[in-house]
């Protein structure tokens, strides 16, 4: 993550990305993108879908859960600015850090429930459970 990155993130959104999850990006673990998630059809690297490397991908879906006039919350609220968008599951549902906070945190945001719930004390964590799930994924569902 560039220094240009950081600024146009701040600039477009509003948000400075806390240094625990820049340093994270810039020394992104290769597993993430070693991992795939065996559809049959189609192989998806972690990094193409729950936690993503791509910086222009991460862009793309916090100007969706930032569209305007959008109900996101319970009380008919749009998507909290302080909630950074890294990645999602293709459901609706999304992975975001808490801009206000530098702890690595990940939340996950269900929108069955409309809310935000912690899903993971800190990037590492988050990383090793999303490469886990994807491995006992393609495990339970072999031929």
């Amino acid at each position: 993550m560039t220094n240009d990155y950081l600024e146009d993130v701040r600039r477009e959104f509003g948000v400075s990305l806390p240094a625990s999850f820049v340093a994270f990006m810039q020394d992104y673990p290769s597993e993430l993108e070693t991992t795939k998630l065996n559809l049959g059809w189609c192989q998806e690297a972690v990094s193409e879908r729950y936690f993503l490397k791509s910086p222009d991908r991460i862009a793309e879906l916090n100007r969706i859960v930032r569209t305007p006039g959008v109900s996101w919350l319970e009380d008919g609220n749009g998507w909290p600015t302080r909630f950074f968008v890294i990645g999602d599951d293709d459901c609706g549902n999304y992975f975001a850090i808490d801009t206000e906070t530098d702890t690595g945190a990940v939340h996950f945001y269900d929108h069955e429930v409309a809310s935000f719930a912690l899903r993971a004390g800190s990037l590492r964590a988050f990383a090793d459970e999303m490469i886990e799930e994807t491995l006992d994924f393609n495990r339970e569902n072999k031929g």
